[in-house]
């Protein structure tokens, strides 16, 4: 069995145009760049969905211990800038001592994680690890085994996107995730 190419975004703005759309709304495109495989005759307004997230938060603080002790996790490099303008998000609404840290993944293949680095401080600390999408969860099922996330007081993961591709291999009990 051949397996399916991925279809590129270029091609499908290409498509969008060609079938007459003259504009796009969409929201949080995995990869900002997309909106620039547009022509200019095609207006593409981005909208950032993570306000969603920040209510659900600051509406349910009894998810964390301390709400002041708060640690702000991006599970990959390319997702820093996301977590920052969370925790930038949640000091101005009172979360004054939100933190930032990120995880450093070190792939074998896809959906294989050979190693991954915590650059930040959890200790005792309510992470909430801030993502765009869910595919495989390899990701946050190896952050809840990982040894320097244990010494935690607790992992929560958000993200606006899940797709779940089978298989789903990052799921266990042992992850130790809350919710």
């Amino acid at each position: 069995m051949i397996s399916r190419v991925p279809i590129s975004a270029a091609d499908v703005a290409k498509l969008l145009e060609t079938l007459g759309v003259d504009r796009v709304i969409a929201m949080d495109l995995h990869c900002g760049q997309i909106q620039g495989f547009f022509s200019p005759r095609v207006p593409v307004c981005n909208l950032d969905g993570s306000a969603v997230l920040l209510d659900y938060v600051i509406n349910n603080t009894k998810l964390f211990t301390n709400p002041n002790k708060i640690v702000v996790v991006s599970p990959d490099a390319g997702g820093v800038g996301r977590a920052r303008r969370f925790q930038e998000r949640l000091i101005a609404r009172g979360f004054t001592g939100a933190e930032l840290a990120m995880i450093i993944k070190q792939r074998k293949a896809a959906s294989q994680i050979e190693r991954m680095d915590l650059v930040g401080h959890v200790e005792g600390k309510d992470c909430l690890v801030i993502d765009d999408m869910v595919d495989t969860a390899v990701s946050v099922g190896g952050m809840g085994r990982a040894r320097y996330v244990r010494r935690r007081r607790s992992l929560r993961r958000m993200a606006r996107r899940r797709f779940l591709s089978s298989p789903v291999t990052g799921c266990s009990p042992k992850m130790r995730i809350k919710r």
